[in-house]
């Protein structure tokens, strides 16, 4: 928590710190905090923060962290905390399955289950599944997830998968409209790519982490509705393409298709390492540098699994209980692959 306080004069007098916050048990609302002036910093030593009245109030400006949405969360030093919501209907976040689940899914953290490479038993390979970042914090597994599965950098899988957010109506932005979704999910979405919202065909024109752009007519959607990108094909489902005339030393190129690739990302251009810059067309693709290209060279977008400044892509639909977040696909179990780790830890 970051905050000041200011002087009847409008004239800052210091700074809040988390000493100076109390949340409370019985507080009306999640937005609701004690905050005891008393423990606050004063840029001037002689001026104190006043006592509050009724009659002079004393303004105080906040800026607090919160989550969109939290299941739980581990220490690594034999703690956990985990969410249950007594009321929730089953299969819904913070039910008594998914809260049982997510206690499982925390002691999985406390007992490194899904190690990174550094922090692996000697006798063990490699996790082959093991992520960081990519849509969760800490060591996940995204065994079975829709692409993805080679270890280190490796072709990953268009597919996408998100829920909505919010209710009602879409947002007016111009002559179109957005709906909220999951962060970061909405990333992983193909501008100008079909998508089904609760199972109707819809069309996405624009992607952000976490909300997606719909042309008009508008439509109403309800919080929790799967909205699923799906492609059919050899190859669609993989984000790779070829080019197709030959440039030199150049920053724009002409490729089969290019709708597959988002920019910033990282991609392999007939073996070097360049990254998207822009998508002028469905035909092109432009480099933030330049490279010299041949007719048939691959063009194949880099995933680090282990780059903890990516988000995305993040996984879809992993089935192991160590996966990022909840999965339709999830089990209440460690997968194969996982479960070697969990038995060579020392859990006395």
């Amino acid at each position: 928590i970051t905050g000041e306080w200011y002087k009847a004069n409008g004239r800052k007098g210091g700074d809040i710190k988390d000493d100076c916050i109390e949340i409370y048990k019985d507080r009306p609302t999640t937005l609701t905090v004690k905050v005891d002036l008393t423990k606050a910093t004063k840029d001037d030593p002689r001026h104190s923060p006043p006592v509050p009245t009724d009659g002079a109030p004393v303004k105080i400006k906040l800026q607090v962290e919160t989550a969109s949405n939290y299941l739980g969360e581990s220490f690594g030093d034999k703690q956990i905390l985990c969410v249950y919501r007594p009321g929730a209907a089953n299969k819904t976040s913070g039910c008594k399955e998914d809260f049982n689940n997510t206690v499982a899914h925390e002691l999985g953290h406390m007992w490194n289950q899904t190690p990174r490479p550094a922090d692996k038993p000697d006798s063990l390979k490699d996790h082959p599944s093991q992520y960081v970042a990519h849509g969760g914090q800490g060591s996940h597994c995204r065994n079975n997830c829709q692409g993805g599965q080679a270890a280190g950098i490796g072709v990953y899988s268009r597919n996408a998968r998100t829920t909505i957010t919010s209710n009602g109506l879409g947002t007016a932005i111009g002559p179109d409209f957005y709906h909220r979704v999951k962060k970061p999910e909405g990333n992983n979405f193909i501008n100008g790519h079909k998508v089904t919202v609760n199972g109707v065909e819809k069309t996405v024109k624009k992607q952000y982490s976490n909300a997606l752009v719909f042309p008009p007519p508008n439509f109403s959607a309800a919080a929790g509705e799967a909205v699923v990108q799906t492609f059919t094909g050899l190859d669609k489902g993989q984000t790779k393409t070829t080019i197709t005339a030959a440039g030199a030393n150049t920053k724009t190129h002409q490729v089969a298709d290019s709708n597959d690739f988002i920019v910033g990302e990282k991609v392999k251009v007939g073996g070097h390492d360049r990254v998207v810059g822009a998508r002028p067309d469905k035909t092109h693709l432009k480099f933030t540098t330049a490279v010299t290209t041949a007719v048939n060279d691959e063009v194949v977008a880099q995933v680090d699994w282990n780059n903890s400044r990516q988000d995305f892509p993040a996984p879809v639909d992993g089935d192991c209980i160590m996966f990022h977040s909840f999965s339709e696909k999830c089990s209440n179990k460690f997968c194969e692959t996982c479960k070697p780790y969990l038995q060579l830890q020392d859990m006395t």
